[in-house]
Formats: C-alpha cells, structure tokens, sequence
C-alpha cells in the first residue's frame, strides 16, 4: 500500500527537518549501504542529517554524521535535545529505543512532580 501525495509530502517534512535521526542498531543496519545511492526525494536529508545510533555492540559507524551512543539511553537523549535544542529529534527504532524514550519520559514527570 502507497502513501498519498500530502502523506509523502508531510513524511518528508518531517524527516526534512530533523535536528538527528536517533535509531537503534538494527534500524541503522541497512541505511549505510542503502541512502548513499538512492535517489528520490528521501535521500538528501537522509544522508545530510546527523544520525544517532543507540547500540551496545555496533563498533564503527562511517556513513556521514553519525554517532554512536552506548550506556543510558535517556542521559544520551537528554544530551542529544540539550545539544541539538534549535530542532527536534527523530527516533525511529525498535524496543530499546522506546524503552529508552519511555523510561526518559516517566524520569521527567516524577521531576515536575517534585518541583
């Protein structure tokens, strides 16, 4: 099943505008092999865009901007929006990356609730 003309359109945008693309290893996996020589409307700001990969096991990371985070999730997201705070963050991934976004986002309700 295609996407829309306005769903692409609004897809692209967001990925457009991205501050990084945060991902887990095996999201990551295939993107160095494949973004370098697509075409299309995807593949500008999916080489230009900083890309943050989240894996305990991924030695070496050589396509374009692209980190590699390992340890605490949520402390390496909670940097990653301090560092990239002009734009937002992209995260695309499997279990650990939402395990990671959701233990940050239960850390910064019982923080509110404190204050």
């Amino acid at each position: 099943m295609g996407r829309s003309d306005d769903g692409a359109s609004g897809l692209l945008r967001i990925v457009s505008t991205a501050g990084a693309h945060l991902v887990a290893a095996a999201t990551y996996a295939g993107w160095p092999t494949h973004w370098p020589n697509a075409s299309g409307s995807f593949a500008r700001p999916m080489n230009e865009i900083p890309k943050v990969v989240f894996s305990d096991s991924l030695a070496s990371a050589d396509w374009g901007q692209t980190t590699i985070a390992t340890g605490d999730l949520a402390q390496a997201v909670t940097r990653f929006k301090q560092e990239r705070s002009d734009a937002y963050l992209l995260a695309q991934g499997g279990i650990r990356l939402v395990g990671g976004a959701l233990s940050l986002s239960q850390r910064s309700r019982e923080r509110r609730r404190r204050r």
